[in-house]
């Protein structure tokens, strides 16, 4: 499956660095960055029980019930394929030195085996092939070789863990000191090194399998005769990993976008098993399996994942197949083990509908660890929108489950923010996408392409940029962006936290003087019915973002269900900003794949590159006569003050590079802009419904079909009483949501009498922390104290 490939940036250039679940529909807010702090370490770790063995993810209670399960038709394909390596004619020599997969099925299958038929000889021949595995094989030098040979040194690493643990009354004394010294070698040639201090443990290439899976099974194995491995490894983890990924659990979501996401959650999740599995606990919350709910939210009616951060999946996987790998099936297959939820089962199923075949990767693991007698629960019970809480606050509302190029279901997603992680993390603070029948608003830029990858000209000036997504920039012709030391281009966007260096702990993710912090609060509500909401609203301050040129940046998200075919959806985005000087320019950016249709308050974006293809029309309702440009096509696909970056995708990619973006911008600047635009997503052979705006009382009132959103027409909550009529010529009940409310206070809605209506308080109404929702019906209104 995929592997991505070898950053093109020198490692050593790189280095200097409430909750809502599944079920959720708020976010709560959080008070400024300076006032987070740092979780206490948690306690140190229970060690092995010296000798019982095997305890490497499993032990001896497990057996049976490992055995039981070897005929279920999802385990079996992968016991077979061990089966079958483990007769290979084999006895562990690498020629040339290098990595095999096919010795090591082999020895693990021997290995295996070993346990489950209590056939010593078995066992001896797994010894013996990995006795001349380690005198054979030769690691390279972790700072100039290719990830994914680090990669194997690792994979190395953890089957000899395997072996030593598993075979260990087949050791004697110099076998295990031949062992342990060579496991140490290998250890020494990973990046985080050995002892295991290097590199950052939030982010990096140590955050992910090199000391959760390989040095911990290593250290679990010998802890009988070395003891200090383990103390150095689960120091280090229980406390600089632990607490960073409790700290970020809590909002679920993860940060390092929709490829490595699972490249650095698959570890994670291993570690908690190797824990979990010799009878000790690893110290994470519980809300480490929010994580893969997040996953199944993510997935768009076509089988890829609404973008987020560095993405190399489209580049391994062809337009109109399915998005899955092994690292984010191993973090489904294990955190469905240790959790025994019946979503993810169902999902970590859904992969083989889709394509991924059992009996091709990771076999040993489904051996051990897929439970047959599980059940299965559906995404379609869960409710269609979601909300994560800071540090990675943002919402995804769906309109169905549905799948297929044909689909009805429409996807907003809103990223709000909180902190920044760096590496593989955006600076993408306030930022929206929009699917139906194809991306409509995408994320542009590139990050594998035939031109480079991470740390190219591209991936530094325009990919991991402001300015690829849809976001609000603060042009400030004087400011300088800057990354590890090297000069970039100034798209007004967000600056890099810290120039680029990664955080290496948490304790410096929260130093204020690094400004990893990118939005202040977030806020969220979905109503009135929690399953299928009418409106999803969510809303941040992400001043931090945009560092000194800004004095504050709020946006306002609702995404209205019409659930209507050819009329999903429609998104409402209210911006409030205000900066530093009348001289730094504003602007709200929209990204699409073709050439957008601009009329004087309109844009139209349409999909014709496949059937049946959605549509969207963007209307601005403020600012008043705004300054609407285009900007893009061949050899502008991706320019930033005047330069274009380019980078083209892999072939075969379902990359979604974009061409094109939307500047919109006030016709005058000033020190403060209000922008307020609304996005539907419609069905080609459909039209968008009519906007309308009414500005009075220090509100926007947006009417779309019949629904009525209220918004503030600046950046402090509604502060006068408000009059206003809905369905004049009667009809069907209006749905109405009031956002900006004041915290506290007694803010109602009444029904004002006249031609036979009777006043009084409106039944049925909810209030929810800046929100008031009803469902009208024709009448006169006032909103107030």
């Amino acid at each position: 499956m995929s592997t991505h490939r070898k950053k093109t940036m020198s490692r050593r250039t790189l280095l200097s660095l409430s909750v809502a679940g599944a079920a959720s529909t708020a976010v709560h807010a959080v008070a400024p960055a300076r006032s987070f702090a740092a979780p206490a370490a948690v306690s140190r770790p229970a060690a092995p029980v010296k000798g019982a063995h095997p305890r490497v993810l499993i032990t001896e209670s497990h057996l049976d019930t490992i055995k039981g399960n070897l005929g279920d038709p999802v385990i079996a394909p992968s016991y077979n394929a061990l089966l079958t390596a483990s007769r290979l004619d084999t006895d562990g020599t690498l020629p040339g030195g290098t990595f095999s997969k096919p010795v090591r099925s082999a020895i693990e299958g021997l290995a295996l085996r070993h346990l489950l038929e209590k056939d010593t000889e078995l066992g001896r021949r797994a010894v013996t092939c990995m006795r001349n595995v380690l005198r054979t094989y030769q690691p390279r030098d972790p700072h100039d070789a290719p990830i994914n040979e680090i990669r194997n040194t690792g994979t190395t690493l953890m089957l000899a863990a395997l072996v030593y643990d598993w075979c260990y009354d087949l050791l004697d004394t110099e076998d295990r000191q031949t062992f342990i010294a060579a496991m140490k070698n290998l250890a020494a040639h990973q990046e985080v090194g050995y002892p295991p201090t290097a590199l950052s443990a939030i982010t990096s290439h140590a955050s992910e399998y090199e000391l959760q899976r390989d040095q911990l099974a290593a250290a679990i194995a010998v802890y009988d005769e070395d003891p200090e491995w383990f103390d150095l490894v689960s120091t280090r983890f229980r406390t600089e990993y632990v607490p960073a990924r409790n700290f970020f659990y809590k909002s679920g979501r993860y940060h390092q976008g929709d490829s490595y996401q699972g490249t650095r959650f698959a570890p994670e999740i291993f570690a908690a098993t190797l824990f979990d599995r010799m009878g000790g606990d690893a110290g994470f919350s519980s809300e480490q399996q929010n994580i893969i709910t997040d996953w199944i939210y993510q997935r768009r009616p076509d089988g890829q994942l609404v973008r987020s951060g560095d993405t190399f999946l489209s580049s391994y996987n062809p337009p109109g197949r399915y998005w899955s790998d092994f690292y984010t099936v191993t973090a489904m297959l294990l955190s469905t083990t240790l959790y025994k939820n019946p979503l993810h089962q169902d999902y970590l199923l859904q992969q083989f509908k889709h394509g991924y075949k059992p009996g091709t990767e990771e076999n040993l693991l489904f051996c051990l660890f897929y439970d047959p007698k599980l059940p299965r629960t559906p995404a379609t019970t869960l409710p269609l929108t979601r909300f994560t809480g800071l540090p990675l606050a943002g919402m995804i509302a769906r309109t169905g489950w549905d799948e297929g190029p044909d689909a009805e279901t429409a996807i907003a997603q809103v990223t709000i923010g909180g902190h920044n992680f760096s590496n593989h993390q955006h600076l993408d603070a306030g930022t929206f996408q929009i699917y139906y029948r194809g991306p409509l608003a995408l994320r542009s830029g590139i990050y594998e392409g035939k031109e480079g990858s991470y740390g190219s000209r591209h991936d530094l000036n325009y990919n991991k940029r402001t300015i690829a997504h849809n976001a609000l920039l603060i042009k400030n012709p004087a400011e300088t962006f800057t990354f590890a030391g090297t000069t970039l281009s100034n798209d007004g966007g967000q600056p890099f936290p810290a120039g680029g260096a990664e955080a290496a702990t948490l304790h410096d993710l929260l130093d204020p003087a690094r400004h990893h912090v990118n939005a202040r609060s977030a806020s969220g509500w979905a109503g009135p019915d929690r399953a299928k909401p009418v409106f999803s609203h969510v809303r941040g301050d992400i001043t931090p973002a945009y560092g000194t040129k800004a004095r504050l940046v709020t946006r306002s998200f609702v995404f209205i269900n019409l659930d209507e075919p050819g009329h999903p959806g429609a998104l409402i985005v209210r911006d409030s900003l205000a900066t530093g000087s009348s001289s730094f320019e504003t602007a709200f950016l929209l990204h699409s794949a073709e050439k957008p249709v601009v009329g004087p308050t309109t844009v139209d974006i349409a999909r014709t590159d496949s059937a049946p293809g959605g549509k969207l029309r963007l209307t601005t309702l403020a600012p008043a006569g705004p300054r609407i440009t285009a900007i893009g096509g061949p050899g502008r696909e991706f320019e930033v003050d005047g330069v274009n970056y380019v980078n083209t995708p892999e072939d075969n990619s379902s990359g979604e590079p974009g061409a094109w973006r939307v500047e919109i911008s006030p016709s005058e600047q000033g020190t403060k802009t209000d922008f307020l635009n609304v996005l539907q997503p419609h069905a080609s052979d459909a039209q968008p419904y009519p906007v309308t705006c009414t500005h009075t009382a220090g509100a926007y009132l947006v009417r779309l079909r019949d629904t009525l959103t209220v918004f503030s027409d600046s950046a402090t909550t509604l502060r006068r009483t408000l009059d206003f009529t809905v369905g004049e010529d009667g009809g069907a009940p209006t749905e109405f949501l009031a956002t900006d409310l004041p915290a506290g206070g007694r803010w109602l809605l009444t029904r004002r009498g006249g031609k036979g209506g009777k006043g009084g308080k409106v039944s049925g109404q909810i209030r929810r922390g800046s929100t008031l929702y009803a469902s009208l019906p024709p009448g006169r209104y006032r909103l107030g104290r």
